[in-house]
């Protein structure tokens, strides 16, 4: 079974800026303009990360099997 950890959120001048509350030290930023989601620091790598503000939310991702998702390289 996965644990989970608490992101708490805060603003910073490249965008908003997640880091784990449970003490784990990842930290991630979503840039203000492009919305694109940079990891700065891993932290746990086996716990499952989550949080929200607002209308913003960060949950468990979404796995699907081969083929499922073609991105643009496969265009």
């Amino acid at each position: 079974m996965s644990q989970f950890h608490e992101l708490s959120l805060s603003t910073g001048p490249a965008g908003l800026v997640f880091e784990c509350a449970d003490g784990c030290s990842r930290r991630m930023v979503v840039e203000r303009q492009t919305g694109v989601l940079t990891i700065i620091d891993r932290g746990d790598p086996y716990a499952q990360h989550r949080g929200s503000h607002s209308d913003l939310s960060m949950s468990a991702p979404s796995v699907t099997g081969a083929g499922a998702h073609e991105g643009p390289a496969a265009r």
